[in-house]
């Protein structure tokens, strides 16, 4: 299987992992139905890249250096600025590689 190629072993019980992983599936599918959407920004924001980093961005033509806080509700980026916190829709921003 890939499994086995990804990890050079091959004594893996299908049926096990099969059970595991439809039991993760559930959890997860339970934990979305009972906490809709705020459950599903919170484990995107908790995995969000470069959240609390120091990082260079470009907006409006200035180069600026910043720190991701978290995606609103309405699907925002909000990153801190020199102490301001802004709000940033598609393409308002934009991050500069170093």
């Amino acid at each position: 299987t890939s499994l086995a190629c990804l990890t050079d072993r091959q004594d893996y019980n299908i049926k096990e992992l099969a059970q595991e992983l439809f039991q993760v599936i559930q959890q997860e599918y339970l934990n979305l139905y009972k906490e809709g959407a705020q459950y599903q920004l919170n484990r995107y924001n908790a995995l969000l890249f470069w959240r609390g980093e120091e990082r260079p961005f470009l907006v409006d033509g200035i180069k600026k250096t910043g720190i991701i806080q978290q995606v609103s509700n309405d699907g925002k980026l909000l990153v801190l600025l020199e102490d301001t916190l802004r709000e940033f829709d598609i393409k308002e921003i934009t991050h500069l590689i170093t």
